[in-house]
């Protein structure tokens, strides 16, 4: 096994594809290796082959859509009392003139099914017109996205000694494209549902921490406007990542998938997401009074969103509750009145 995975980890290097080391029988980045997480990946052989000599026990982490033209997967579930593939069939029953191409590439997970149910499994897509995929949580029952600012491990990573089956992709022309109307499924309704009025972020309620941050991304995109909101949503999106214990690339990553989602291109978002992490870390460390969730938001006129994230908060299993420093809101909005925003 430990061959296996560094000579899966040079071949799909070799192809072109970026990869990088997780943990050994895990599924986060191996922060000694890459202590940038996805962002370091990397398709130089030298260096991958560097990684696995290190620790030939690590997973392989493959970034989604690293590229506008390459894959992103759905990832499909069928444990925790949902059925993916009865997801996927209804769907196709609903498009049958456009269903989801069920021919490709797949990669089947390690996760244990329910009884009487196939394999969950990562079934891979492209996006015409080179549009960005989000990485979002439940976009249908029992079904994820990894997209932008994503990763899945690959074959054959195993997770306690449960392995990955079925190789990822190696050419984007052999994986086929989405149908429009499941990219606007991603890409369009998750933003308009989030309201405070049609709280969804909850059904099913997030199963841990990273099913929260993942949730985060539709729910900051509906508030995600140039200038004084986008840098206030960064702002909050940052604080409460870090109080859900996300490392610095992984929140950049969140923020990434935010503005892809609120289809932002303006190059002052690239700043805005390089500079949120290290100034609310900076905030953080020279103030540690609090305010309770929502506060500073509410006082800089944007309460709908501080209501969303509230309960969004209040869903997680262990009801995970995030402190918000006082003076964050103030510098925010010294920040947005510096830069004219």
């Amino acid at each position: 096994m430990l061959d296996a995975l560094a000579v899966a980890a040079r071949r799909y290097a070799e192809a072109g594809r970026l990869v990088f080391p997780c943990a050994v029988w895990g599924k986060r980045p191996n922060g000694l290796l890459v202590p940038h997480g996805l962002h370091d990946a990397s398709r130089d052989v030298r260096v991958v082959r560097e990684w696995w000599s290190r620790v030939p026990e690590s997973n392989i982490g493959w970034p989604t859509q690293a590229n506008p033209e390459d894959p992103f997967a759905l990832d499909l579930d069928t444990k925790h009392g949902v059925d993916a593939w009865s997801t996927i069939r209804k769907l196709n029953e609903k498009h049958l003139s456009e269903p989801i191409p069920l021919d490709g590439p797949r990669t089947w997970t390690p996760s244990t099914p329910a009884a009487g149910l196939e394999r969950g499994a990562h079934l891979w897509l492209r996006a015409e017109d080179l549009l960005p995929v989000p990485s979002l949580v439940g976009i249908a029952p029992g079904i994820d996205t990894r997209g932008v600012g994503g990763y899945v491990v690959v074959d054959p990573s195993n997770i306690d000694g449960r392995a990955y089956e079925g190789e990822p992709p190696l050419t984007n022309e052999s994986v086929p494209f989405a149908p429009p109307w499941l990219l606007d499924l991603i890409t369009k309704p998750r933003a308009a549902a989030v309201q405070p009025t049609a709280p969804s972020v909850l059904h099913p309620p997030p199963r841990n921490a990273e099913e929260i941050a993942d949730r985060l991304v539709p729910l900051a995109a509906t508030f995600w406007q140039p200038g004084r909101r986008r840098l206030l949503t960064a702002a909050l999106t940052v604080f409460v990542s870090r109080d859900l214990g996300l490392d610095e690339a992984r929140i950049s990553g969140i923020l990434e998938a935010v503005a892809h989602s609120a289809r932002d291109a303006d190059p002052i978002a690239r700043d805005v997401i390089r500079d949120s992490v290290r100034a609310v870390d900076a905030v953080r460390r020279g103030n540690p009074r609090a305010a309770s969730v929502g506060y500073w938001l509410e006082a800089a006129g944007v309460p709908e969103l501080g209501v969303g994230l509230r309960e969004l908060l209040s869903g997680g299993p262990a009801r995970i509750r995030v402190a918000i420093d006082e003076d964050l809101a103030l510098w925010a909005k010294r920040t947005a009145r510096r830069d004219g925003a």
